[in-house]
């Protein structure tokens, strides 16, 4: 009996292996992991908001998060913070492979840590995601007179601590009556007191003022929105701010186990447009996005890599060359020149209007729309709006 039940035993553990090999040859392969740890909610963000250590997220079947850990630095914006482990396991009927690569959006890089066919470790760096707040107010001295010589004063109040610079914009009136809006990239150090006296002046009044946080140009400004505009009044102008917030979102694949792999990033915009004489910049509904590669920002629009004029935000214009690279500097567009920002400010690359000082002289950048000459481009041999003249060169006359 006692050898009789130990070849029963010898069979069925024969027959237990011969199983476990059918079910590993019968398994379905998962080639691709792909796990998210941004917001669910992130399009109904507010200024103000911070998410991070968000439970990764399973972006198709196959697998499953099995337990995860993370450091204790998560709620400071713009401070990383890792992922130590991420642990997943195949579901029923399913195996990895030596192959199997690990994709995951929100990390800005991701690390392998091991492999086997039941399990699979990873690390994983990121950021907080942010919407910085908004200024608590934008004023200024309505007092100043309309005489030259008089200085008139802005001051934005309460702002964001982790913003890297304001956009402010004028709303003025000209002695006709005619509106006109002015965009002026206000650096942190300086809100305290904005020279807007040009637009006080010389028939001109401002009307309204409207200013935003903005943020930088660092890795971790990538996981960081812009505030919303807020006007002197106090409130909010819905004109002017977005509906959802804007991040810059990377995506990082790692295949070689103990290998570091970095992500390219994507912009959560879906906008552009082109600029043209009769318009100001506007909003299209190509979907689109930015990504960073290289130490280059490329644009991609219905996924092939843009050139010419993008308008990302809907406010702001970016020109990428033939090559599909991001311009700064002056460059020339058909038989007009234009300005790209070429302070890392966080607009780096954006056209500039109005008065823009290259090197030791003046040149005016078309700030309308309507008057000819299209949006953002140097005037040569001709009288500005406000009454200067530009030489053939389009260096001011003094």
């Amino acid at each position: 009996m006692r050898v009789k039940n130990m070849l029963l035993t010898g069979a069925g553990i024969a027959m237990l292996s011969m199983m476990s090999a059918f079910a590993s040859i019968a398994a379905t392969q998962v080639n691709q992991i792909v796990l998210d740890i941004t917001p669910e909610d992130m399009e109904d963000m507010k200024p103000g908001d911070l998410y991070s250590a968000l439970e990764p997220r399973e972006e198709s079947a196959g697998y499953y998060v099995s337990d995860y850990e993370t450091s204790s630095t998560t709620s400071i914006p713009e401070h990383s913070y890792t992922y130590t482990s991420i642990e997943i396991e195949p579901e029923t009927g399913y195996q990895f492979t030596g192959t199997t690569s690990v994709t995951v959006k929100g990390a800005y890089a991701v690390t392998i840590k091991s492999r086997s066919n039941s399990k699979i470790e990873i690390k994983a760096s990121a950021y907080p995601f942010y919407v910085l707040r908004n200024p608590s107010n934008v004023d200024w001295d309505k007092k100043g007179t309309q005489t030259n010589g008089t200085k008139t004063y802005a001051k934005i109040t309460k702002g964001d601590e982790y913003a890297d610079s304001y956009s402010l914009v004028i709303t003025w009136e000209n002695k006709d009556g005619e509106e006109h809006t002015t965009t002026q990239s206000v650096k942190k150090s300086s809100v305290d007191q904005i020279d807007v006296s040009s637009y006080n002046r010389n028939n001109r009044t401002i009307t309204k003022l409207a200013a935003q946080a903005k943020k930088g140009s660092k890795t971790g400004d990538n996981y960081t929105a812009n505030s919303k505009f807020v006007t002197d009044s106090g409130s909010v102008d819905d004109d002017l701010s977005w509906d959802t917030p804007t991040f810059s979102i990377p995506t990082t694949t790692a295949t070689n186990v103990g290998s570091q792999a970095t992500g390219s990033y994507t912009s959560t915009s879906s906008q552009t447009s082109t600029p043209s004489s009769n318009s100001t910049p506007g909003t299209a509904n190509a979907v689109s996005g930015w990504m960073q590669m290289g130490g280059n920002w490329y644009y991609i629009r219905n996924g092939v890599l843009a050139t010419g004029w993008v308008n990302p935000s809907g406010h702001d214009w970016y020109y990428m060359g033939q090559d599909a690279k991001m311009q700064a500097g002056l460059i020339t567009d058909g038989s007009y020149m234009y300005y790209l920002n070429m302070q890392h400010d966080g607009t780096y690359g954006k056209m500039l209007t109005g008065w823009q000082v290259i090197g030791s002289a003046y040149y005016y950048f078309n700030q309308y729309s309507g008057n000819g000459i299209p949006y953002g481009a140097m005037y040569v041999n001709k009288q500005t709006p406000d009454g200067h003249f530009v030489n053939g060169y389009g260096v001011m006359i003094r």
